[in-house]
């Protein structure tokens, strides 16, 4: 890429364009056109004249920009305005992608004449006759397609061997540590860096190594220093540059993987591609013989056979898709990708006769022949696959293409609108009785299509969608297109430049084409945002939309561009033939007046002459009108032009020499004119000068930085206007002669006095200017340091306006933990306005010696701040004083309240509470209310007052509502504790007493079941003695009951009206009198037992011994009674023998208690 830096200092052209400056120098886009057409070895279409105006400059730039699209050149934010503008990024990264392209170029076509891109040589592939028919069409170079830096990434990860361990992901971090080059140099050739030593060295180590050794041993330019390179961002296109020369010196280092050999890679082809030819003959001939096998196991058969051949095809799609140094040739893949979509496709064409040979073919051939309604749905489901799969899409995108993806369009919404019938068709023939016979296999596969077929139809529709758009879009952009071909032609006369501006404005303004556009471009992001997400676009396909959208974006960016263009440049040439037609009939017109002025007198000619040189300006102007048009018209309309100046200027070269000795006296008359509006110029610009330089009010950096801006404009102008001055002398000496002595001597005084004012000036502009820069920085720190500290006092003020006593001591707290940080800073500020005040110090010394500089408002705002500042200070430790001072008496104050209120609280608790069952329950009630301490109330009182003292009269009321509130309940309280005292013991006895009555029940209970139970009666006189009379417990009982009634009476003594522990104390006496009662019968039961039981004794053994005489009679009668009138007997025996109790009842009627 020397030759081609070179080439853009020297162009190579007879004669040669050299280029100095490349901003300015490519402005015009003249030299940038011969730039690329030298690189390229292509003619290039360039606007040329003398008078080349900015249209001209867009139009080349335009045609710049375009070649280098149609080389498929990525241009990213470059359009022809930035480089007629001359915007140094833009240019410098267009001559950056120039030089990128243009170079990856020559790498490219140097791996190519290697032979290594595969099917480059004859014997590759027509060696295995697997070439078809029909004329080769040229590959296009796909490694063009590729970017700059891909391209070169991709020859960096094939050269390198994997077992080096490199990974190159870039071509900025990934180089740092010089390992990358080390590992080029080594893929390269061997043994010429020991790559395992080095990697123990510094990065810098490493890099010096391999840029001296590629340039020692392999002739690679040193272009880097290893400094450039050991940065955390290293700089891509300089290490792309380096890369590059060994891309282009050695395009083929060692083959890294022998597995991927290129014979390895043409016997798999050739495999596949003799497999591919063998089946589809296979195929032909079954077709031709009409002898497809109807059994779908030889299609599956076929089939699997057919899907074991796709990992080798994408093994080879992978090898043209990765562009690895092993590859593929468009021609090549273009064969077997042909082959194979010929046998899987629906159909291929030979000829004019359809052959329909494929395997799908043949699936819907199978399920077109099935039985009923399953043949129905499998030849709908074979037209639903073919109308998806069908691509006849004409390739040119233009409304006729949009008409017919249209028509499509409808035809398939029309046809899917069955879609649901079908289904339901067929899982209704699924089971009948039709599908027993087809094959299982066959079925789940027509099923799975019909599941499928549906988002496939959906996702076709919006590719159509996609389609329509994208045609009407590209329509849209090739009509503007043509139209603006039209615009930028060269131009009749005016009345037909006229009619293209009007053309123009009809299209373009009536038609509002920018606004169309840019609403067709947002419906196409739309349907592309819509395509890409319902769709199933892959990312080729996606990047390929994204490419287009971006392209097309560009296009219209261009081409919009270009339409203003055109409009100024109509407009621009129609003002031009307008400024012609005027001037050319004008000067014609003043032409013939001035030959027939010829013959008057000296007088008269001097008189019309006068304004000849104002008649020389417009034959100049005439000049540059026509130069123009000649330039921007048909070669007829600018012959004709040319012919009319060329009389005008005929007539004009043959008359001024004539007259131009009358410019004279119009120069006179130019030159006290020119001297008038000079010096009038000269003393304004001086008298604002002076006032300026006078200027007092300098209190400010906004007034300080206007009166800087005022001297640096003088300091500018200063130059301009010595140099007004010498011309206003020149017109004077030039006039002089013609002036008389008191004019002269008039003049001369004011040119002197204007001099010396001049002089005066132009000393005192440097020292305020000094004085200026010395004074800014000075006040700009002091203005910011009075900023500060003043929006610091703001605050400080705000904050102690806000502070306030009240509120509680939470509040209090943190307006002083607030205030103490806030006032932290204090020191901080203190010394900043030290500080300040030596500036402002300076300030005033640096400005006495000047006269006229008012410092008194300096001096005011300095002495306020620093009052300001003494009494915010002081009135912050006035206030942290009150505060902790209130914060000591609010902490006293909750304190005394906290202690009361929780006494309180825990009274109304043990007041509250309903079941004391327990005498620890009431001690602790009475050790509770004996503990009080009256000097709680009184710290509570003082506590308030001191309170009091802090806080303004306002809020005194909250605190002393406090205080009473308490004081009442602390009294209250108190009053009621003797009662709930009694109210205590007496429950607590009630609920004794209630306990004993409950057991003595129980146990009366027990003793007469036990009775009922006929148990040992002297066993039950024990329990009823032990219970009763050694356990205590009736004793215990009317202890109880007499507490009851003590502490009742005494409770009715202070509390009359309260006569519910009388009426407990009763209930009790009543329920102790009954269970008295109950007592006294049990015992006078129990007693009268013994004497009973001792009758019941005798009876009991009077029946046993009457039982034993019934058992003998029983035994005797079933023995000895032979006859009736014996058992008879036997019988009134029997009965006079029964004994008078067993008559009347026997022993169960016998009494025991």
């Amino acid at each position: 890429m020397a030759l081609h830096l070179q080439e853009i200092s020297y162009v190579t052209r007879v004669p040669p364009l050299r280029i100095d400056d490349l901003i300015d120098d490519l402005k015009d886009g003249t030299k940038m056109l011969a730039l690329l057409e030298v690189l390229s070895g292509e003619k290039l279409p360039v606007e040329r004249g003398r008078n080349l105006k900015r249209p001209h400059f867009l139009s080349n730039a335009n045609t710049a920009l375009q070649f280098l699209q149609s080389k498929k050149i990525k241009l990213v934010n470059i359009n022809s305005s930035d480089l007629v503008d001359g915007r140094p990024p833009v240019v410098l990264g267009l001559i950056w992608t120039i030089i990128l392209y243009f170079q990856i170029e020559e790498n490219t076509r140097a791996l190519e004449s290697l032979g290594h891109t595969f099917g480059g040589s004859a014997s590759s592939l027509e060696s295995g006759g697997a070439r078809s028919g029909g004329e080769q069409k040229k590959a296009p170079e796909e490694k063009r397609r590729q970017g700059a830096k891909r391209a070169m990434l991709q020859w960096v990860t094939n050269a390198i061997p994997r077992e080096a361990g490199v990974e190159v992901k870039d071509f900025g971090p990934s180089w740092r540590d010089g390992v990358a080059f080390l590992a080029i140099i080594d893929a390269i050739k061997s043994n010429l860096v020991n790559l395992v030593a080095m990697r123990e060295s510094s990065n810098r180590a490493r890099l010096e190594t391999a840029f001296d050794v590629a340039e020692q041993e392999l002739g690679i330019t040193r272009l880097l220093d290893p400094e450039d390179v050991d940065v955390p961002r290293p700089d891509e296109k300089s290490i792309m540059t380096y890369v590059a020369q060994f891309l282009h010196k050695y395009p083929e280092p060692r083959t890294a993987d022998g597995s991927s050999t290129l014979a390895a890679v043409e016997a798999e082809y050739n495999e596949l591609v003799t497999w591919l030819m063998k089946k589809t003959q296979h195929l032909e001939h079954l077709q031709q013989t009409k002898s497809l096998p109807l059994d779908y196991s030889e299609y599956s058969s076929f089939k699997r056979e057919f899907d074991g051949k796709l990992p080798s095809l994408e093994k080879l799609r992978k090898i043209v898709e990765t562009q690895s140094m092993i590859s593929i040739t468009a021609d090549s893949w273009r064969e077997i990708d042909s082959l194979w979509n010929k046998l899987e496709a629906q159909t291929a064409e030979d000829g004019e006769i359809e052959v329909r040979i494929s395997l799908r073919y043949w699936l819907w051939l199978l399920d077109a022949s099935l039985p009923g309604d399953l043949g129905q749905v499998g030849e709908w489901l074979g037209r639903a696959e073919a109308l998806i799969l069908s691509d006849d899409i004409p390739s040119a995108m233009n409304e006729e293409t949009a008409t017919i993806i249209s028509r499509k369009l409808e035809e398939h919404k029309v046809f899917f609108a069955d879609l649901p019938s079908v289904q339901t068709k067929f899982r209704q023939a699924v089971t009948s009785s039709a599908a027993q016979n087809v094959p299982p296999e066959q079925l789940d596969n027509m099923a799975q299509r019909l599941e499928a077929i549906g988002p496939s139809a959906a996702r076709r529709r919006i590719q159509l969608k996609f389609l329509e758009h994208k045609c009407c879009l590209i329509a849209f952009l090739h009509l503007t297109e043509t139209k603006l071909r039209g615009w930028t032609v060269k131009y009749g006369r005016e009345e037909k430049v006229q009619q293209l501006l009007e053309q123009y404005r009809n299209f373009v303004s009536r038609n509002r084409i920018f606004q169309e556009f840019n609403k067709a471009y947002i419906d196409m992001q739309r349907v592309v945002e819509e395509y890409k997400r319902e769709g199933n676009v892959d990312q080729r396909e996606s990047v390929n939309i994204d490419r287009f959208m971006r392209e097309t974006g560009e296009r219209w960016k261009n081409v919009s561009m270009e339409l203003r263009c055109v409009q100024s440049m109509l407009e621009e040439v129609v003002a031009y033939w307008r400024r012609w037609n005027s001037m050319a009939d004008e000067f014609d017109n003043w032409l013939d007046r001035a030959y027939g002025m010829q013959d008057l007198s000296e007088e008269d000619k001097m008189e019309y002459f006068q304004d000849v040189s104002v008649w020389k300006d417009k034959y100049q102007l005439l000049g540059d009108t026509v130069s123009f048009l000649i330039a921007t018209c048909e070669d007829q309309v600018a012959h004709e032009l040319k012919e009319r100046y060329l009389r005008i200027s005929t007539r004009w070269d043959e008359l001024f020499p004539h007259v131009k000795q009358y410019m004279h006296a119009g120069d006179i008359l130019r030159h006290r004119k020119d001297y008038r509006a000079g010096i009038e110029k000269l003393q304004g610009w001086l008298r604002n000068a002076e006032a300026v330089l006078s200027s007092t009010q300098l209190s400010s950096t906004e007034k300080i930085k206007a009166y800087g801006e005022q001297l640096q404009t003088l300091q500018k102008e200063v130059e301009g206007i010595e140099d007004l001055f010498k011309v206003v002398s020149k017109k004077f000496q030039a006039m002089i002669q013609d002036l008389s002595r008191d004019e002269v001597d008039r003049i001369m005084n004011t040119l002197k006095k204007e001099k010396e004012a001049l002089v005066r000036v132009r000393a005192l502009i440097p020292m305020q200017l000094h004085l200026f820069h010395q004074i800014l920085v000075q006040q700009e720190s002091l203005e910011a340091g009075q900023t500060e500290i003043k929006h610091w006092l703001d605050e400080a003020e705000s904050l102690l306006a806000s502070e306030s006593l009240a509120g509680g001591k939470d509040s209090v707290q943190a307006q002083l933990d607030r205030h103490k940080a806030f006032f932290s800073r204090t020191l901080y500020y203190k010394s900043m306005l030290e500080s300040k005040n030596k500036v402002f110090q300076s300030i005033v010394k640096s400005v006495d010696h000047s006269e006229g500089i008012d410092t008194d408002e300096f001096r005011q705002r300095m002495t306020h701040l620093n009052e300001r500042f003494v009494r915010a200070t002081q009135q912050a430790q006035q206030s942290e004083l009150k505060l902790q001072e209130a914060l000591r008496c609010w902490h006293n104050f909750h304190e005394s309240e906290r202690t009361i209120s929780d006494w309180l609280q825990k009274a109304d608790k043990l007041i509250a509470e309903k079941h004391i069952d327990t005498k620890q329950t009431v001690e602790s009630h009475k050790n509770f209310f004996e503990q009080v301490n009256e000097r709680w109330i009184q710290e509570l009182v003082n506590a308030a007052q001191d309170l009091r003292k802090c806080l303004p009269p306002d809020q005194h009321a909250p605190v002393a509502e406090v205080v009473d509130r308490l004081q009442a309940k602390w009294k209250e309280v108190l009053s009621f504790a003797p009662l709930h005292l009694m109210r205590l013991e007496f429950r607590l006895d009630e609920t004794t007493f209630s306990q004993y009555l409950k057991e003595i029940e129980k146990e009366i209970h027990a003793e007469q079941q036990a009775f009922n139970r006929h148990e040992d009666v002297e066993v039950i006189l024990a329990r009823n003695k032990e219970f009763f009379v050694e356990r205590g417990t009736l004793p215990e009982t009317e202890r109880c009951l007499e507490s009851m009634g003590q502490i009742a009476a005494s409770y009715a003594q202070w509390q009359p009206s309260d006569k519910n522990l009388q009426g407990a104390h009763n209930r009790a006496l009543a329920q102790y009198q009954a269970v008295n009662t109950k007592i006294s019968q049990l015992q006078q039961q129990l007693q009268m037992i013994p004497a009973q039981w001792k009758n019941y004794q005798d009876k009991f053994v009077e029946m046993v011994k009457w039982m034993d005489s019934v058992d003998e009679s029983l035994k005797r009668i079933l023995t000895e009674v032979n006859s009736l009138e014996e058992f008879e007997k036997e019988r009134a025996v029997f009965q006079v023998n029964i004994p008078g109790e067993m008559q009347d009842g026997g022993l169960r009627n016998a009494p025991l208690g």
